[in-house]
């Protein structure tokens, strides 16, 4: 069985054969079909967090170190369970991850001597792949 057969077994039953089609070819280009509409400011105004957010300066910690920083974040809580608006029973919790910048990790590796240039070429294109679990590359905001 092929990766799109295996696909296939999940996708909506009432796709057409046209759309199913666009659909494998569009997850078979992921990652380099990005485009900037990724990202948008459109909801910055409003008064609530959303899924996806990115938000500067919140503090994190990398344990087991006990070392707090600082850090932009990225939102994966659901919007409708961190919405204030919501009655529950206990307070929410919002959950983060920290937002890095690519190129400085990247430096890092290089730096102490974690990687040499070659196998880092390797393990970029995992990133940008969507290849390694613990990372999720999010590719650069083009305006």
């Amino acid at each position: 069985m092929s990766i799109n057969d295996d696909i296939k077994l999940y996708l909506p039953k009432y796709l057409s054969e046209e759309s199913t089609k666009k659909l494998l070819k569009e997850i078979s280009d992921f990652p380099k079909n990005l485009s900037k509409s990724l990202y948008t400011s459109n909801l910055k105004n409003e008064k609530i967090i959303f899924q996806g957010d990115g938000i500067r300066d919140v503090y994190i910690s990398n344990l087991p170190s006990s070392k707090i920083g600082q850090s932009s974040v990225i939102i994966f809580s659901n919007t409708c369970d961190i919405d204030f608006k919501n009655e529950r029973l206990f307070p929410s919790q919002i959950f983060y991850a920290p937002i890095f910048n690519l190129n400085k990790y990247s430096l890092g590796l290089i730096n102490k001597g974690i990687m040499t240039e070659d196998s880092l070429e390797n393990h970029l294109v995992d990133i940008k792949k969507q290849r390694i679990t613990q990372i999720l590359y999010l590719p650069p905001m083009r305006i």
